[in-house]
């Protein structure tokens, strides 16, 4: 994503959001195919559901993770070439405050 301007919270929430639009079509993807797999496996023993819904939570897990690093990784981007493009003056100033747990990305 391309910016010509520095890197404020609407910015950084509209990503935010085009990603998590994204993910949203994924899990309803997921979902919809966990959910062909329990109605296939209806009648099958419950080791083989509890594993469906293993796969099932570990695959949104994954989803979800992927997710939150391609926003941090789309903002570190960005602010890295907008650091390139002005010499680097001032735009770390507007970093967010790193979140309680130390990670920056949970300023968001």
């Amino acid at each position: 994503m391309s910016t010509s301007a520095p890197l404020d919270a609407p910015w950084k929430a509209a990503l935010r959001d085009c990603i998590m639009q994204n993910l949203d079509d994924m899990l309803q993807n997921t979902t919809e195919a966990y959910q062909r797999k329990i109605a296939d496996n209806g009648a099958a023993p419950l080791d083989l559901l509890y594993r469906l819904q293993h796969e099932y939570n570990r695959d949104v897990l994954h989803l979800q993770t992927t997710a939150d690093a391609q926003v941090a990784s789309e903002i570190a981007r960005a602010e890295a070439d907008l650091a390139q493009r002005t010499g680097g003056a001032d735009v770390w100033r507007a970093a967010p405050a790193p979140g309680p747990s130390g990670d920056p990305t949970q300023a968001l």
